[in-house]
């Protein structure tokens, strides 16, 4: 068989094809974006939280992501990132409160940690737990930066 027959051409032509539909799927809403940005409460950087974002509308099937708050600031990059889509933020800073208490969880209290750290919540609860602040990604790197003020 020559390459210049059309059965020589059906390889190269499925993988232009294979190729085609990869490329096409990598433009819809499945990619998954990189998010960066600064939370501060009251002026003051969050020191040690967490970023939760969760899909605004629950019957889209966007992809969940996260990442940690360090010295006011969290880069969630594009592999573990959100789809892109509109997504609502939660935001929690447990902070240390000093004391210790009896670990709940018995698997790991039988592992050799029969105390955990007590924290209290320092984030207000419309962050935190009610779910007032919203954010929209798009392709590329998503800044996304808070400078909010307690109750």
């Amino acid at each position: 068989m020559s390459p210049a027959s059309p059965a020589g051409r059906r390889p190269a032509f499925a993988s232009i094809l294979a190729a085609l539909a990869l490329l096409a799927g990598c433009a819809g809403g499945d990619e998954r974006v990189a998010v960066k940005g600064t939370v501060k409460l009251n002026g003051a950087p969050v020191t040690a939280g967490v970023i939760h974002l969760v899909p605004a509308d629950e019957t889209e099937k966007l992809t969940r992501a996260g990442g940690t708050i360090t010295d006011g600031a969290f880069d969630i990059p594009a592999e573990v990132g959100p789809n892109r889509g509109r997504y609502k933020v939660y935001l929690s800073w447990p902070k240390p409160t000093g004391k210790k208490l009896k670990n709940p969880d018995p698997v790991e209290a039988a592992r050799g940690v029969p105390w955990v750290e007590e924290t209290q919540e320092l984030m207000p609860k419309r962050y935190a737990k009610d779910g007032t602040l919203t954010a929209e990604f798009t392709r590329g790197v998503n800044p996304l930066d808070f400078d909010l003020k307690s109750d």
